[in-house]
């Protein structure tokens, strides 16, 4: 499928200017996730990513975060060496098997609250941490050059590495310690590596082949996506070469063979060959409804089912089987993750899309049934609506253009085998799991598209070719040095730009926790509202390690809160203790948008209230229970929208009369202190 050429006239027709064109991107793109690094907070998954990934060194097990697979989290646990965070080991991990990720998460931020470790170096972890993601972005890059020159010339090669290395969405992902652009690395790096072993067929392509898919299957269950990509490739060439598709099939089984063996390595073969009936399956199709008089082994106890425990009342459905004892060749916790991850996707989360919530089914609290209810259906949508709405426009101008022209020229079978991949990802989450979280759970297409329109340079016409290309990325250019250091929150200017976003999409897509670092910067520089502040913050990290203290909750809307998450100072009958009230406040977007989440509260109010508060608090942490609705009455109120603070966090300073307004739509009496 190579039909690269030679351009004469090309920008890179010299190979001293391709590669200095190449270095200059590199540093470029290096130079703003660096940057970005230091500048954001910790995110709501990576404070559950780092600690897990320090918990497979100090423990050489892989129990912890086995929703995922380790390899992204144990890489960026190395580099953080040099400020590695010091874990209590026997806490959450011995005491609550299988590993909860969560708790440990929580343990290692109260571990950190004391002074004798410091929150400094526990932030300081991150910063060392998150430069693992970094490489793998930089790695793909050049993927994406080598593998555009070779297929369609240097310039397709340059265009494609230039539009990740300018991406918003990915500079943003490449600075956090999580698997999402280390899953689009690894993905994009295998199958580059695979076609080089198709085209090729040499032992040391096909090691590097193996070694590659089995790197992917390492950081993320998703990337099982790419054992189809590569069937239906071999399929393919084999019907095109009929003479050698037994020997291409062999390669293929021994690819397959091969990144197994990669993947149980890196698992340290850490509960290979266990049985297939011993898991303790989750998910509705790894289980089945227990029979009239069995027990789950699994399940302590019945009483009191919740959502998760409704499972309780099912078993895995190979258990007293012919496949029972039949030894699994997967890592144990590869498999046991795999199924959670299953489980999860079966009705879990809550999904936003333009105003609209989807929500999980809450199953009746003592239900009998052992039949798993329905899943709420997230939005076919959502993704394409996502890469929209938050890749820049001169993207996808560009992506239109390679596409289209493409199709119409001897590129043809290029561009249609790189959208193929590109649809691939798309489609895996919006017909196999029901999960409307994120953009970052579809990074995977960017690649291809990327390529694509780097087809761009090659079919625009001469000599002006270059003038165009040049005219998309100044665009490109534009919007990025308008949102850095806040990439994370970007949506393009068809909705309006950042300060629009949330009209569209929540969580990661613009409010994931990262912006406290930078209130911090803007309270310090603004003390007449650093004095009487009120924060709710959509995270994890507590804002006493970003300097922040002393701060106060937001009241909330008492209508929405159920009596066991009340806070000590809060009652219904008494209205000034509730509801709107003037002051000033800083209202992440997610509650802003009514997500159900939790929020950090300080130490003073812990010190003030101590034992009384632990009902409204996330068992084991000094995160307040904040149920959906309570504080959506900010939606009544005109936000503050301060680019130095981002576009996560809201700012408000409320009047008596705005408040009373508002006061008065709620029933509730007017304000008068």
């Amino acid at each position: 499928m190579n039909q690269a050429t030679s351009d004469p006239t090309s920008l890179t027709s010299s190979p001293y200017r391709r590669l200095g064109v190449l270095i200059l991107l590199l540093i470029l793109h290096a130079g703003l996730v660096h940057d970005l690094i230091r500048k954001e907070t910790p995110t709501l998954d990576e404070v559950a990513h780092l600690p897990a990934g320090q918990s497979y060194l100090d423990q050489a097990s892989f129990a912890m975060y086995r929703h995922s697979p380790p390899g992204a989290r144990l890489l960026a646990a190395i580099a953080s060496s040099p400020n590695r965070l010091n874990l209590d080991n026997d806490g959450g991990w011995r005491t609550d098997q299988p590993a909860n990720h969560w708790r440990f998460a929580f343990e290692t931020v109260a571990r950190y609250s004391d002074p004798s470790l410091g929150p400094v170096r526990y932030l300081s972890a991150f910063t060392w941490g998150r430069h693992a993601t970094l490489i793998w972005s930089v790695a793909a890059m050049l993927v994406l050059y080598l593998w555009g020159s070779e297929w369609a010339g240097p310039s397709v090669g340059l265009v494609a590495s230039a539009l990740w290395a300018l991406c918003p969405n990915i500079i943003a992902h490449a600075s956090l310690v999580t698997t999402d652009l280390a899953a689009t690395s690894a993905g994009v790096i295998s199958l580059y590596l695979f076609q080089r072993w198709r085209d090729h067929r040499t032992w040391t392509s096909l090691a590097a082949a193996s070694l590659a898919l089995g790197v992917a299957q390492w950081v993320k269950h998703s990337s099982l996506w790419l054992y189809f990509i590569v069937a239906v490739w071999l399929f393919i060439a084999s019907l095109s070469s009929v003479r050698q598709s037994l020997t291409l099939w062999v390669g293929g089984l021994w690819i397959a063979i091969g990144s197994i063996l990669v993947l149980n390595a890196g698992y340290l073969f850490e509960g290979t060959g266990s049985p297939l009936g011993s898991f303790p399956f989750l998910s509705q199709t790894l289980t089945r409804p227990l029979s009239a008089g069995e027990v789950n082994p699994d399940v302590a106890s019945t009483n009191n089912l919740t959502y998760r425990d409704i499972y309780a009342r099912r078993v895995n459905r190979f258990r007293g089987t012919s496949l029972d004892s039949i030894p699994v060749p997967l890592p144990y916790h590869y498999l046991a993750g795999f199924d959670e991850q299953k489980f999860e996707a079966e009705g879990k989360y809550p999904m936003y899309m333009r105003g609209r919530f989807a929500e999980p089914i809450a199953p009746p609290k003592k239900s009998s049934s052992a039949e798993i209810p329905p899943p709420r259906r997230g939005w076919w949508i959502y993704y394409p609506y996502a890469l929209a709405i938050k890749v820049p426009i001169a993207t996808w101008v560009l992506v239109a253009i390679g596409l289209v022209g493409g199709v119409l020229t001897r590129y043809r079978k290029l561009a249609i085998a790189w959208l193929a991949l590109g649809l691939v990802p798309i489609a895996t989450m919006t017909l196999l799991t029901d999960i409307n979280l994120g953009l970052r759970y579809v990074l995977g297409s960017l690649p291809f598209f990327f390529l694509i329109a780097g087809l761009a340079a090659t079919l625009l016409p001469r000599p002006f070719h270059w003038v165009f290309i040049t005219l998309a990325f100044a665009s490109n250019g534009f919007s990025l040095a308008r949102i850095h250091p806040h990439e994370l929150s970007y949506f393009s200017e068809i909705v309006g730009g950042p300060a629009h976003g949330r009209w569209h999409l929540i969580d990661s897509n613009i409010d994931w926790g990262q912006d406290l670092r930078s209130l911090a910067r803007w309270l310090d520089a603004h003390p007449e509202w650093a004095r009487e502040i009120s924060i709710a913050y959509a995270g994890t990290v507590p804002l006493e390690f970003e300097g922040i203290r002393n701060a106060q909750l937001p009241p909330r809307d008492l209508r929405y809160i159920p009596d066991r998450f009340l806070f000590p100072w809060e009652k219904r009958e008494d209205a000034d203790t509730w509801g709107p009230k003037p002051g000033k406040y800083a209202i992440s977007v997610n509650f802003e948008r009514v997500m159900r989440f939790h929020t950090p509260i300080s130490s003073d109010l812990i010190d003030r209230y101590g034992a009384s508060l632990h009902g409204s608090l996330l068992p084991g942490s000094i995160m307040a229970q904040m149920p959906k609705g309570s504080l959506a009455y900010f939606q009544e109120f005109q936000p503050i929208i301060e680019p130095a603070v981002g576009y996560s966090i809201l700012l408000f300073d409320l009047s008596i009369d705005d408040v009373n307004r508002v006061r008065a739509k709620m029933g509730l009496p007017p304000w008068a202190k």
